[in-house]
Order: C-alpha cells, then sequence, then structure tokens
C-alpha cells in the first residue's frame, strides 16, 4: 500500500502537465546505443602445415586475389610425379604382364588337375576291380589279413571318391574366363588402392584456395625458388575474402535482442573518403568464445563501400546500433522526460510515466539515451 499512497500523493501535490512533443524530430529510426564490434572478412581461413617436408611455394605479388582452386603451395612435388610416373607403370605391368601371367598359369593349373584326375580315376577303377573281381583279390590280398585289407581298399576308394569330386569342381572353375575375371579384378582393386592413396596424399600435398581471396603468409618466405622446409602443424597462411566485410558485435542487453534483428543496421566510423560507413543484418548465431556461449550478430558492409571500409578489418570499431520503427515517432532525450516528471518516471517507468504525462503516447522503443514516442 505504501507505493500506491506514495503515487497518490506525488498525483495531488505534484500535478502533470502535458508534454510538448513539437520540438522533438520525427524519425523512422532510433539509434539503440554504442557498441564494440569487429569487422572481418567475409571468408577467413588460418592454414597449418598438415605434414613435414620441403614446401614449393607459388605466391602471387602481394595484395593479388586468387581465384578459388588456385594452387599456391605443394609439397615435394617432384616426389609425387614419381610416384604418379611408377602408378602409371604398374597399370601397364598390370596389362603386358601380370594378366597375361594368369592365363599361363591358370592353363597349367587346368592340366595338372586333368592330369590328377586321370590318375584318380585310375586308382579308383584298379581298386574297384579288386573288391569286385575274386581273382584280383587273390593276387593283391593275403588270405590271413584279407578282411581287414578289404576294409582299407573300402576307405581308400572313399577317400579317392571324395578328391575325386573336389578336382572335379576345381576343374570346372580354374582356366575359366569366371576365374580370370576375378583375378584380373583383384589386380585392378589392388592397383584403385594405391591410386586412392596417392589421390588422397596429392590433395594434402597441394594447398589451393578454397574461395577467392588473398594469401597472408606467416612464416618468412623465402627470397629464391628455394622450397621451405616446414613442420606439420605450423602456422602456415591466412586466406582471407575482401569482396565482402562482415561486422560482428554481441549484443548483451536483453531489451536490444527482443528487437527482429531484420530490423537492425549497423553505422560505422567513417571510411577512407569520410563518410560514415553502414552494414545490414546478415545472421545471428550461438557461439562458443573461451568455454562460454555467446549470441553474436553478423552485419554485411555496404558491397559499395567494402574498399573505404577495408582498413577497419582487423581491431575494434564504435558502432551505433540503429532499429528502423515500425511508424515514424517523435525522438525524445530520456533526460527531458526525467526533468519533466522526475518522480512519476521514477515510480511508473517509461511506459507508465508517458501514459500519465502524455495520455494516448505510446513507446515504440527505448534507446540507450531516446525514446521513440508514438502519438495517435
Amino acid at each position: 500500500m505504501k507505493p500506491l499512497l506514495r503515487c497518490l500523493l506525488l498525483a495531488l501535490v505534484v500535478p502533470c502537465h502535458a508534454f510538448d512533443l513539437s520540438p522533438y524530430p520525427r524519425s523512422r529510426e532510433i539509434v539503440l546505443g554504442t557498441v564494440h564490434a569487429e569487422v572481418r572478412p567475409a571468408h577467413s581461413q588460418k592454414i597449418k602445415a598438415t605434414q613435414s617436408g620441403l614446401l614449393q611455394l607459388h605466391l602471387p605479388a602481394s595484395g593479388a586475389t586468387l581465384s578459388q582452386g588456385t594452387l599456391w603451395a605443394e609439397f615435394e612435388p617432384a616426389r609425387l610425379a614419381l610416384e604418379r610416373e611408377a602408378l602409371a607403370l604398374a597399370r601397364q605391368l598390370i596389362t603386358e604382364k601380370e594378366v597375361p601371367g594368369l592365363r599361363l598359369k591358370q592353363s597349367r593349373t587346368r592340366a595338372e588337375l586333368s592330369d590328377k584326375l586321370d590318375e584318380l580315376d585310375r586308382q579308383a577303377a584298379m581298386l574297384g576291380k579288386i573288391l569286385h573281381d575274386p581273382a584280383l583279390a587273390e593276387l593283391y590280398l593275403t588270405e590271413e589279413t584279407r578282411a581287414q585289407d578289404i576294409d582299407k581298399v573300402r576307405y581308400l576308394v572313399t577317400q579317392i571318391d571324395q578328391q575325386r569330386r573336389l578336382t572335379r569342381a576345381v576343374l570346372a572353375y580354374a582356366g575359366t574366363p569366371r576365374q580370370e575375371e576375378l583375378e584380373v579384378r583383384v589386380l585392378e582393386l589392388k592397383l584403385r588402392q594405391q591410386e586412392l592413396e596417392l589421390a588422397r596424399r596429392e590433395q594434402e600435398s597441394r594447398l589451393v584456395m578454397p574461395f577467392d581471396g588473398e594469401i597472408t603468409f606467416i612464416p618468412p618466405a623465402p627470397t629464391s625458388d628455394r622450397p621451405l622446409r616446414v613442420e606439420a602443424g605450423m602456422d602456415l597462411a591466412w586466406l582471407q575474402d575482401f569482396s565482402r566485410l562482415h561486422v560482428r558485435l554481441v549484443l548483451r542487453q536483453t531489451d536490444w535482442r527482443l528487437v527482429d534483428p531484420a530490423r537492425l543496421t549497423l553505422r560505422l566510423g567513417t571510411g577512407t573518403l569520410g563518410r560514415p560507413l553502414s552494414a545490414g543484418f546478415v545472421r545471428r548465431l550461438t557461439e562458443e568464445v573461451f568455454g562460454r556461449e555467446e549470441l553474436a550478430y553478423y552485419f554485411v558492409v555496404d558491397p559499395e563501400r567494402t574498399t573505404e571500409a577495408r582498413p577497419l578489418v582487423g581491431g575494434q570499431v564504435g558502432a551505433q546500433v540503429i532499429a528502423a520503427l515500425p511508424e515514424t515517432a517523435h525522438l525524445v532525450p530520456k533526460l527531458d522526460l526525467v526533468l519533466a516528471e522526475p518522480a512519476t518516471f521514477r515510480l511508473e517507468g517509461w511506459t507508465g510515466g508517458l501514459a500519465k504525462l502524455l495520455p494516448g503516447a505510446r513507446v515504440l522503443l527505448v534507446g540507450e539515451t531516446h525514446l521513440a514516442i508514438a502519438v495517435p
């Protein structure tokens, strides 16, 4: 009850007077406040050495723009050239030596299997006669151990029949076009595996531009065409695309985050021609910075002013955050409102205070120093 009584007493003692908005300019935008921002290239990538060895550089003149896909350095190109040549020779050997050698080997294997099958057939036929012809049985088997010998012969016949079946199965495959197709395929797959491995090493060894941009080499570049010795993991270069410039900032004011970011623009310091620079909203991302999440807003500098803004890259700049208003409104300094009715604004806040000071008026947005006030 005490705050309410205090308000009633203030209302009786200090009557509210109509506030005149006419001296204050009308606008469709308001400056929310000034923040620190960072101007960055649209694309930026630090390149580290993927391996240790000699790096052959193909660096352009300082400040030159390279197209996407341009080769700017490669590890030991002479060694890779030798590996490519060796791989090409290996493919020729497959065609001219390995494949004919396979055919010869398969032909010999088929002939050996055919001879073995003929021998097994002869053995099986002879043992069969011994089992079924008493005269031959008397000739080959002694009378004292005939029963045991017959069992041994039957076992041999079983073993030989099994070998004959297996030999026929192998013979049905050996030396056929199917065997040649499969074994040639194995050779090609081994070679293809080597080609893929070489392609992977070449990709890791050849440093190309992932986008149109400029190169800033980090270690001292050699003055001659001699290669540079590097260690795996060391910083090599910055690749940067200056065709567009982004401005990154973090809005820590909760009220400002409630504003539709599509309505926000930035006004930066003056460019090289002495005119203020502007940047439009692009996107916002939640990023992890030193183990802490930050909501980052990204803006893009007016493309026609990119060259003027380039000197701002790499450092902190002051930027005004400007919000577009849904309708034209008066921009009134907060100080003027407070001086008009100190107690009212202290107790009621901006919206409540304005309702008493200027009935019917609406607060569209609250900036750092001004209010955007719309009237019927």
